[in-house]
Order: structure tokens, then sequence, then C-alpha cells
């Protein structure tokens, strides 16, 4: 064999559980497809004299090196070359897309495998991965020939990927940001002086994630001037900022930020700036509105989508004043981060679409009603504001243990926290919540037992525990220990209420097809077709999907329109002879929700017995086994 198919072998020896395709080869060892499939015919000749191995190719997947145990070592040291094939670890791709974002220039492929010591096969695979990435803010990777790799797009979506560029980690736990790798501390310490000084200049409060989202902002803000690299906005964009009341107290701290950096900031960049203030989230301060129109907005938003979701649900929303207060405060910052266009990233999004599928659908209907148009980042925001309202309304209070609440991530999520706590812990009392800058003066006015932060505390006593916003199982478990007793409310595992709206002819068992519109669109079609909904309600089926994901985890998802096209309440099945990908998550098992608004029907019943499945991994793959349809239904 030749070195390169010498480094094709260790490659596929240091992924032997993975199938590679040959399109995925030819970029990773820079050659073309006729080249690999003659190098395999070597591979195969040398493997079946010499090894007890094979190459295992599967049409549609891609090919693998199946080797006896006994063999490895052997294989592995009979193809060992001078070269190694490096491969490129994710923190080399993170900062492969910094160095595109931020050049002036054009890259070449060449010096960039040149740094990274790899093929330009492999910096040729990143660079199509970070594609899909730099498409959500409207950027693309332009290769121009015998010049080099440039992004092209607006210097504002520049930033906005600069800022997200965390979201290329698999590991969201990750608190510190990518981008703080590239400032000085002393940098830091310097912006958030001038920005803590700015907040009490202009009685505001941001939350702890949009104090240092600011914070990033303006360092980088400082840092692209430096460059030349500018951002601009419309005179009407201009003419509307400079007559808010924030306008002003943002030139005096970007004066600030001109004498620290030696920098001249242009007027684009403080216009810029101020629509990040406004739309910045706050702590609850109800003095803190100098808009007020804005704040107008807020409240009718919030009384009327409040509203909308008491009736959807049958709970009593509009009884909860600390929802109502906590979502005027949120609102006024949402709507203004969406009237400047201003991208979101949550990061629980996904964990709350999972967690808590029906109330944020209903949210989303509501939404879609009022003709206004929410992100999904926003819904799952709000979502978490209404379900911290729901256990309010809910739960029964008994206090004992006082605790102190440290969010990192605004209003919402803390309550969405003290709510878990007060619902799973009989025995606790919240004195406060605050955020990590408040923690001294909560010990000295709140005297608390025990803190419970989202973020690690520099303090000896009393005691904290670090979990996540969604205090989920494990993090119950440890926080047990801090205490004496602890409860938890169970919700039924019973599924009856599923079967009894699935019938045979709407379930699709062991079917193949290659998209999930597809699939929404053949099971909607059949529950037409026999009656159950309006034509129509195909359409807005489709709609729901193509506006937010319906995937709830476990290989489960739950695709639904609008129940006003519903005629008669059904649920269609499918299950699949190979995963879909839904939305970047491999799904097996599909129920379509036809259910109308009714009173003797429990829509956030099903939606917790679905999501109940979705945590039954081999109750899941049963039904997916099955093939009788009688079965499945009395499976379910």
């Amino acid at each position: 064999m030749n070195d390169r198919q010498k480094e094709i072998v260790q490659y596929l020896l240091q992924q032997k559980e993975d199938y590679h395709t040959i399109d995925d080869l030819t970029k990773v060892f820079d050659c073309s497809e006729k080249t690999i499939r003659t190098d395999f015919k070597k591979i195969d000749q040398i493997l079946s004299e010499q090894f007890n191995a094979t190459l295992i190719r599967r049409p549609g997947v891609g090919v693998t090196l199946s080797v006896s145990e006994n063999e490895i070592d052997q294989l592995n040291q009979f193809s060992q070359t001078d070269k190694k094939v490096s491969t490129l670890t994710e923190e080399d791709s993170i900062k492969i897309c910094y160095q595109l974002l931020m050049a002036t220039k054009p890259l070449t492929i060449q010096d960039l495998a040149n740094d990274y010591f790899v093929s330009k096969g492999q910096i040729k695979k990143v660079l199509d991965e970070l594609e899909d990435f730099l498409s959500h803010y409207q950027l693309k990777v332009v290769s121009k020939q015998k010049v080099g790799i440039i992004i092209e797009g607006k210097e504002s979506q520049k930033r906005t990927a600069l800022v997200m560029i965390d979201q290329l980690r698999q590991d969201k736990s990750i608190n510190q940001p990518y981008l703080l790798h590239f400032f000085y501390a002393y940098e830091l310490d310097l912006v958030r002086k001038a920005l803590q000084q700015f907040q009490d200049s202009q009685m505001l409060i941001f939350t702890d994630e949009s104090f240092e989202g600011i914070v990033l902002h303006i360092l980088l803000m400082v840092r692209r001037i430096k460059l030349n690299q500018m951002i601009q906005v419309s005179k009407d964009d201009q003419d509307f900022i400079s007559t808010k009341h924030e306008y002003e107290g943002t030139k005096a701290l970007v004066s600030d930020i001109e004498t620290s950096f030696k920098v001249r900031i242009p007027e684009p960049e403080i216009v810029y700036l101020t629509m990040h203030i406004l739309g910045a989230k706050r702590t609850n301060e109800p003095d803190s509105f100098f808009d007020v129109e804005m704040e107008k907005r807020a409240e009718a938003m919030t009384q009327e989508l409040t509203r909308r979701l008491s009736i959807l649900t049958l709970i009593p929303f509009e009884q909860d004043p600390v929802l109502k207060e906590g979502l005027v405060v949120h609102l006024y910052s949402t709507l203004n981060r969406l009237t400047f266009d201003l991208h979101v990233e949550n990061p629980l999004v996904q964990d709350i679409k999972k967690m808590y599928p029906y109330l944020f659908d209903m949210i989303l209907l509501s939404i879609q009603e009022m003709n206004t148009i929410f992100p999904e980042d926003e819904v799952a925001y709000l979502t978490l504001h209404y379900q911290a309202s729901y256990e309010r309304i809910m739960k029964t209070r008994q206090t004992k243990t006082t605790i102190g609440i440290i969010c990192h991530m605004g209003i919402g999520t803390s309550e969405i926290l003290r709510s878990k706590l007060e619902r799973y812990f009989t025995s606790i009392e919240v004195v406060s919540i605050g955020s990590k800058r408040e923690v001294k003066a909560i010990i000295k006015d709140n005297d608390p037992d025990l803190f419970v932060s989202t973020v690690p505390l520099e303090i000896e006593q009393p005691p904290h525990i670090v979990v996540s916003p969604l205090l989920n199982e494990d993090e119950r478990r440890r926080l047990s220990s801090f205490l004496t007793k602890a409860s938890r409310s169970a919700i039924s595992h019973s599924s009856a209420e599923l079967a009894f709206y699935i019938d045979e002819a709407h379930l699709f068992l062991n079917i193949t097809i290659d998209h999930r519109y597809k699939l929404i669109e053949k099971m909607a079609e059949r529950l037409h077709m026999d009656g159950f909904v309006d034509k129509e309600y195909i359409h807005q089926a489709l709609r729901r999907e193509r506006t937010a994901s319906t995937v709830i985890g476990g290989g489960i998802a739950i695709p639904h329109g609008d129940p006003k096209y519903v005629k008669h309440s059904a649920i269609a099945v499918a299950t699949l002879n190979q995963p879909l990908d839904w939305d970047g998550e491999k799904v097996s098992l599909v129920f379509l929700l036809a259910i109308k608004h009714e009173k003797d029907v429990s829509r956030k019943e099903l939606y917790q017995r679905l999501t109940v499945l979705a945590e039954q991994p081999s109750h899941v793959q049963a039904l997916i086994n099955l093939n009788d349809k009688q079965a499945f239904i009395e499976k379910i």
C-alpha cells in the first residue's frame, strides 16, 4: 500500500465505529472519488490476503472497517507511515470560524491547513460545517479562486455570529464565552466598571447574563472599530434612537470607553450600542422604564397573551400578579429587541420545548393568533414565565429551611427555579432572589441557610449548591442531601388517554420516508380523508413545524396544527424504519396531534403523557419494533 492508502486505513481504524461516505473521505484526503475507490480496491486486496479484516460498504450510509480484536494492533502497525493523519478538534473549528469572522482580507485554505497542520481537505470539511452555522445569521462562506476564503454579510450579522460562536460547542454547559479568550483581564475590568457606572446613573439593573452580553458587545465594538470594520445604521434608526432617554446615557458611557481604549467611536456605533441596551433584559424594577409607549405595548401584550392562555389552558394565569409584573419587564426588553432586529440566543430552548411542550405550543398558538411574530428562543423565555406561574398556582407552600436563589439568566428563569424548588421540596422557604453581584447584600439582609445558584459563588458560608436553571433529577438528588425533607409532585404515568384517540386506520408502522414535511403531510391528509380535520389543517400543521421544531426528545416528535381546524379529536402515529432527521435530532416515533379545544379533553395531560414516554427509551423502542397495529395500541 502507498502512504495515502495506509493513511486511509489508519483513519478508518481510529473511527472504526462510524461509517464514512466517499465524499467525506475525498475531503479528508484531498483527492477525487475515483482515487478513493481505486485505493479501496488495493486495501481490500491487502486486508483479505494478510488480515482477518474487511471494508464493509452500506449503500447510502458509507464505508467502515471491520477487523477482529486480536489483529487491530498488527494492522495498526502495518499501516503506519512517516506522516500522521491529524484531525481538527472542536476548539480548532471554533477558532477557524473566529479567524474568518474577524478577518479583514481573504484567508487561503492552504494557509489555514499549514497553521493547523492538517490537509486542505479537512479545512474544506470544516468550512462546509461552518456554512450551516453562519447561514443562521445571513452570512455566506465565499471562496474566490486565487484569492481565498471570506465571509460575506453585514457587519452587524458578523458581530452577532461572533457573540453566538459558543453554539458551535457540543458541551453547552460551559459558562465562559469563547470570545473572552481574545481580551485581556484589564480590558474586561475597564468595560465592566464603565457599564456599572452607567447602570447606576441610569437607575437600571441588567440581569447578569445581559450585563456580560453588553460587556462583550462593547469589547467587540472597540476591536472591530480598530480594524476599521464599522456598523452602518439607517438615518431613520438614528433619528428614532436619538429620541430615547437611554441614548444620552449611552453617549456618556461611550465617552468613558473612548478615553480608556484610545479610540473614537462613530455615531452609528453609539446608536447600535443603545439598541443593545434597550433590548437587554432587566431585573424587576418598575421605575426603570423610560419609554412610556413601549411600556404600554408591553402591558397590553401581557394582558392579551395572558387572557388568551387562560382561556386555552383553563389555568387562571390572570389571577397571578407576580406573572404580570415579571412579564411586563421581560416584554419591554423583548419588544425592543424585535424592533431593532437584535438576535437573542436562549441556551435552554431545546430543553424547555421538551420539558414543557404543551405550554410552549399554547403560547406559540396565541402569539400567531395575535398576528405577532416571535422567534422560538423568545417563546421559550415566555414559557418559563408562564410555567413558573402555573407552578405557583398549583403548589402547596410549606417552609422551613431558608433559601437564597442566585440566577444569572433573569426574572423568568429565576422564577421557574424558585417554583421548582418550592414544588419538589416542601421544607424550604425562598427568602430572596438575586444576581451574583447581590450575594453579600442578600446575606446581610436575609441570612439564608443555603444558596441555590446557577453559577459558582465565591463564598464559604452559607453553603451553596450549583444547579442548572431547570433543576434536573440528578440535581434534585444532590440538593436533597442539604435538606432534611423533600417531596415531589407525581405525574401519573398511565397513557390510556393516548390509546383512546388512536385508530388502526391512522397508524403507519415501519414506513420509509425522506423528510419530516412529507410525513406530516401524509399523516394529516389521512386524517382529512377520514373526516377528522379540515383541509386547512394540513397547511397549518406544516406551517407550525416550519415555525419551530416539534421534537421532544427520546426519538419522538409531536407535530400538530391549529385546533380550530379539527372536527373530531384524533392522533395519527408513524414509526420509521430508519430514524428521520428532525431539525438536527433523530426521530423514529411520530404522533400527529389533532385535538380539539373541549372541556372534557385535557390537552395538557396528553402532552404530559408524551413527555413521560420520551423519557422511557425501552418502551419507545418496543413500540418502534412492533408490526401489528392492535398490539401497538395495546402497548401504548
